[in-house]
């Protein structure tokens, strides 16, 4: 069986167990010495009460006048034990002259089943009894405990024989056993009743206070701040109650504390969120500005690179233009003072007029080369573009039927004009579809669409222009041709850069074709995707530069 620990114990059981030891050992002790007492006091009733036995039969064998009538004395003493139930035999002695005992009567009461034994008595114990003195010995005759007494019998004043006596003390042990039983009783309900008003006084007294205050301390675990226990007394438990009172308020305040300062901290938190939030938005608003303006640097740039390389173009141009035009200038005078001369054959004046016409075209070619690497604005004016796409579909009529090109027309009927120079505005879409026709295959699809659009946002808005709120005229340039690299996106607005063959191009179609859109405030981009075509956007201002 196993044992709980002591220290697993309740303090009420604790203290109740204590309690009751106490109480058992006192009770227990003092029953004890009780009982002893009440022992003591019945051996000396019983020492007085065969005593006084002795004296009478001492006194009424005094009183025979003699000896020889034993009846008498047989009489008195069947009277003495009637009266003393508890004597079951008496035996009389006399001293022989010698000194030896002679028996003279002796009487056992009806009741005595058991046969008795006398005494034997040593002779130190004779001369006691001849000295007066009574002797009493104890003796246990089965379960039943027995006292013999020997006393002197007087005659004439002289001890002449002795009378002994076999008293039971039968009664006696039954009263005794009694006292102790009721002794015993006693004590059972006093424990009980002293166990019972400690259990009551400790449960209202020690027990109850302590589980209030075991049950506040689980409801101030669980998180309940609120609790409190009115005490019940001015005891040590009250004065315990009152301070767990003050201890719980004292928390309660400094949690009440703690949560201001927190939601204080949260709001801080809040706050300083915010002012982060704000920060890093105009970070990047700043970063987003640092952007731009380093795209527009870029962008600026690569347009002095551009311009640059295009001036390097008009000197060259400009150079060839003189070294080429002035030779030109001269032999196109002579081949017509040829002319007007006579007696020229009709086949002389056929080739010096075809000559001329040679001359005469080379002339133009270098004027247009100086035209297109130096501003002119001498021909600004309102462009229709839906006109100008419509004249170079003409124009370009024999070499799409002969590769027998789909041309898709898709012109905003309400189109607005622009304000720009007309030859360099169709000299760009001019290169734009040229060479998209040189890229698209046989039975490919062109596609032409105008549209107008609203302002440019700040994103896509070229940093070359501040006509920021103007609206936008768009023309799509776009076939289904094979494509352009990847590699090849970003060089073909460089100057001299060409994907065809020798004699087949000079890479200033594209770089000449940007920057007459940007002298004109407009953008020009492409899109391609390989084996899918290509997509040229040109937007145009519909406000004319400042």
């Amino acid at each position: 069986m196993n044992l709980i620990p002591l220290k697993n114990i309740s303090i009420k059981i604790k203290i109740l167990l204590l309690m009751i030891i106490s109480v058992v050992a006192i009770l227990l002790t003092s029953t004890y010495f009780t009982r002893k007492m009440i022992e003591k006091d019945a051996e000396a009733n019983l020492q007085q009460d065969t005593s006084n036995v002795v004296r009478e039969i001492d006194s009424a064998v005094t009183t025979d006048q003699s000896l020889t009538d034993l009846e008498v004395i047989n009489e008195d003493l069947m009277d003495m034990m009637a009266i003393r139930t508890n004597i079951e035999r008496i035996d009389l002695f006399s001293f022989s002259p010698d000194g030896k005992l002679l028996p003279l009567t002796s009487k056992v009461t009806a009741k005595v089943t058991a046969p008795h034994s006398q005494m034997v008595l040593s002779t130190d114990d004779l001369e006691r009894v001849k000295k007066g003195q009574i002797l009493s010995k104890a003796e246990q005759i089965g379960k039943v405990n027995y006292m013999n007494v020997i006393a002197p019998v007087h005659l004439n004043g002289n001890v002449f024989g002795l009378i002994e006596m076999k008293i039971s003390l039968k009664e006696f042990d039954r009263l005794l056993h009694k006292e102790r039983s009721q002794a015993f009783i006693i004590a059972i309900l006093s424990v009980l009743l002293i166990s019972g008003l400690f259990a009551v006084s400790m449960t209202r007294m020690i027990h109850r206070p302590i589980q209030n205050l075991l049950m506040a301390m689980s409801m101030v675990k669980a998180g309940d701040l609120t609790v409190s226990i009115v005490p019940r007394a001015q005891d040590e438990l009250g004065k315990l109650t009152g301070s767990f009172n003050s201890m719980i308020q004292m928390i309660r305040q400094s949690v009440e504390a703690n949560q201001v300062l927190l939601a204080r901290i949260h709001s801080f938190n809040e706050e300083l969120q915010e002012e982060i939030h704000r920060a890093t938005e105009e970070l990047q608003k700043r970063n987003d500005d640092l952007t731009r303006a380093n795209r527009a640097i870029f962008q600026m740039q690569k347009q002095l690179v551009l311009s640059r390389e295009l001036a390097a173009i008009g000197q060259l141009a400009a150079t060839v233009a003189h070294e080429l035009g002035t030779p030109l200038h001269s032999v196109s005078g002579h081949l017509q003072l040829l002319l007007t001369e006579g007696g020229l054959t009709e086949e002389a004046r056929r080739r010096l007029s075809i000559m001329q016409s040679q001359v005469e075209r080379l002339i133009n070619s270098i004027q247009q080369l100086l035209n297109t690497t130096r501003p002119n604005n001498a021909d600004f004016g309102w462009i229709d573009l839906n006109q100008v796409l419509e004249d170079l579909c003409v124009l370009f009529l024999p070499a799409t039927i002969s590769k027998q090109i789909i041309v898709v027309k898709e012109f905003d009927p309400d189109l607005p004009k622009i304000p720009g120079s007309h030859s360099q505005v169709q000299e760009v879409f001019l290169n734009l579809i040229d060479n998209a026709i040189d890229e698209l295959p046989i039975g490919g699809t062109l596609t032409l669409r105008t549209s107008r659009t609203g302002p440019l946002q700040d994103s896509i808005r070229p940093p070359w222009t501040d006509l920021s709120d103007s609206d936008w005229v768009q023309v799509t340039i776009q076939d289904n041709s094979h494509g352009i690299p990847t590699d090849h996106l970003q060089k073909i607005f460089e100057p001299f850069f060409t994907t065809k063959g020798p004699g087949q191009g000079t890479g200033l179609g594209l770089p000449i074709s940007q920057d007459i859109v940007r002298r004109h405030g407009g953008t020009i981009t492409v899109e391609s995707k390989l084996n899918e075509g290509s997509r040229f956007v040109v937007q145009l201002p519909l406000k004319k530069r400042g």
